[in-house]
C-alpha cells in the first residue's frame, strides 16, 4: 500500500471541462475557493458553533449548543443555502420550547429537506435526560418542529448526544441510558414517513454492558445504522470500544453485527465517531495507542467495507505525519469514497489547532490522502471537532476559534475533488506559483 500525503493551508479549486485544476495561491481571485470559515451571525463568546456540522447537497446545518440567545445555553442551529457561493446568509433556529442549558444543537443531522437536533441536556424528562427535534426544511419561511422523547428516556440518559438521519428514518442515541445496566445505552430508530404518527424501534446490544456508552455515536444510511459503543470492553480490554452494524431492512427481524479494530488497545474508546455511507463504514479510536500507529496515542480511524455482511474487510487508515496526542478520529465522514477524519489536537499550525485528513478510498488497498489546516488558525481552536461530506463539500468544525470571542467556534466549508480525482490535487501543486 501507498500513502501520498500533502498538507495544504489554502487551496483553490477551479472546475474546468469536466477537469479539476487546484492552486494553492493565497489570496487568489478564482471562483469556488475550497476554503470559507462560517461565523455565526451573531456569535458570541462560549457559543460553540460548530461542535455539530452536517451537510447534504447545499443545504448545511451547525450547531452552537451554548448560544444563549433565548436562555443561558439554550442552543441554537444555523441553516446554511451554499447554492449561490456569494451569498452564505443563515437561518438560526431555536427549539420552540428551548429551556436553559438543554443544549440544542449539541448534535445535527441533515438529508434532503428534513434534519435532525439533538439537545442533550433537555430536561423534560428529568435532569440530562436529553431530547431530539425533528426540522422540516421544506418551506424556509415556515420550518416545522417536532420534538422526539421516548417514553423510557430518564434523568442521565442524555438521549440526543448523537443524531442521524437517512431519507425519513432518524435515529437518536442516549448513551446514559441505565435500562440494561448503568450507562449500558440505547439508540431508537424513529420513521417519519408519517409526520403524524411517528413510530419508533429501540436498538440495543445483543449482550448489554454496564458503563460502555453505546449510543454515544450514531450514523444511518438508507437502512444500515451503526451505533458507536466507545467504552465497551472488548475481549477484555478495558475501554477498547466497539461499533454496531444493523439491518434494518426487516423490522421484525433486525441483524447485528459488532465491529471492533483488529488492533485493539485499552482505552482506545474505538467508536467515539462513527460514519456510514453505502458500502463503508467509518469509525474513530481516537486515543488508540497501538505500535502499529505512527508514534503511539495518535489516535486511528478505521474503514469497513460491509458489502458482504459475511465478510468485512478492515482498513486502518491513520496517515503516517500524526503525532502523538494528535487525536486522530476525533470525527469521521464520509461519502462515497471519501473520507474525512478529524484530528483535534494536531499541532502542524500551533498547540492543539487541529486538522482534518481527505482519504480517497476508491482505489484500495491504494489510497490517497491530503491534509487541511484552517486558514487564521488560532491556538486551541480544535479543528477537526466535528465533520461532515456531502457531494464535493464538506464541513470541519472548530469549537475552540475566538475570532467572535472566546470559545465562540467556527466551522470551514471545503470544496473537494470527486472520488478518484483527489490525486489531482498532488500534480496540482506543481502548478503553485508566486507563493513565499
Amino acid at each position: 500500500m501507498y500513502r501520498r500525503l500533502i498538507s495544504l493551508v489554502f487551496i483553490t479549486i477551479v472546475a474546468w471541462s469536466n477537469s479539476l485544476i487546484a492552486k494553492a495561491s493565497e489570496g487568489s481571485d478564482d471562483i469556488s475557493c475550497c476554503q470559507t470559515k462560517l461565523l455565526a451571525p451573531d456569535g458570541t463568546q462560549g457559543d460553540q458553533f460548530g461542535l455539530s456540522v452536517a451537510i447534504s447537497g447545499n443545504l448545511a446545518i451547525i450547531g452552537a449548543p451554548d448560544d444563549s440567545d433565548i436562555r443561558s445555553r439554550a442552543g441554537a442551529v444555523y441553516i446554511y443555502d451554499f447554492a449561490d457561493p456569494s451569498n452564505f446568509n443563515a437561518t438560526k433556529i431555536t427549539a420552540f420550547d428551548g429551556k436553559r442549558d438543554s443544549r440544542f444543537g449539541y448534535s445535527v443531522a441533515i438529508d434532503g429537506q428534513f434534519a435532525v437536533v439533538g439537545a442533550r441536556q433537555d430536561r423534560a424528562n428529568g435532569t440530562a435526560a436529553g431530547s431530539a427535534y425533528l426540522l422540516d426544511l421544506r418551506d424556509p419561511t415556515n420550518i416545522l418542529q417536532t420534538k422526539l422523547l421516548p417514553s423510557g428516556i430518564s434523568a442521565g440518559d442524555v438521549f440526543g448526544n448523537s443524531v442521524g438521519i437517512s431519507g425519513t428514518t432518524a435515529i437518536v442515541g442516549g448513551f446514559g441510558n441505565d435500562e440494561n445496566g448503568d450507562n449500558a445505552g440505547v439508540a431508537y430508530l424513529f420513521d417519519f414517513s408519517d409526520w403524524n404518527s411517528i413510530s419508533e424501534t429501540k436498538l440495543t446490544p445483543t449482550d448489554p454492558q454496564v458503563q460502555s456508552g453505546f449510543g454515544y455515536s450514531v450514523a444511518i444510511d438508507g437502512t444500515n445504522a451503526l451505533v458507536g459503543s466507545f467504552a465497551e470492553d472488548v475481549g477484555g480490554i478495558r475501554d477498547s470500544g466497539a461499533a454496531y452494524l444493523y439491518d434494518f431492512s426487516d423490522a421484525n427481524n433486525l441483524h447485528e453485527t459488532q465491529l471492533v479494530a483488529d488492533d485493539a488497545t485499552k482505552d482506545d474508546v474505538f467508536g467515539s465517531s462513527v460514519a456510514l455511507s453505502g458500502n463503508f463504514a467509518v469509525v474513530g479510536a481516537p486515543h488508540n495507542l497501538s505500535p502499529a500507529t505512527a508514534a503511539g496515542g495518535t489516535g486511528a480511524a478505521y474503514l469497513f467495507d460491509i458489502s458482504d455482511a459475511q465478510n468485512i474487510i478492515q482498513t486502518n487508515l491513520t496517515p503516517g505525519d500524526v503525532a502523538f496526542g494528535d487525536q486522530y478520529g476525533s470525527a469521521v465522514a464520509v461519502d462515497g469514497a471519501n473520507v474525512v477524519v478529524g484530528a483535534i489536537a494536531d499541532d502542524a499550525r500551533g498547540r492543539d489547532v487541529g486538522a482534518a485528513y481527505f482519504h480517497d478510498v476508491s482505489s484500495l488497498p491504494d489510497e490517497f490522502t491530503v491534509k487541511a489546516l484552517p486558514e487564521e488558525a488560532r491556538i486551541g481552536d480544535l479543528f477537526g471537532f466535528s465533520a461532515s461530506i456531502s457531494g464535493g463539500q464538506a464541513l470541519i468544525g472548530a469549537i475552540g476559534h475566538d475570532a467572535a470571542g472566546d470559545s465562540a467556534g467556527a466551522a470551514y466549508r471545503f470544496v473537494v475533488p470527486e472520488p478518484s480525482t483527489l490525486a489531482l490535487l498532488i500534480s496540482a501543486l506543481l502548478l503553485c506559483s508566486g507563493r513565499p
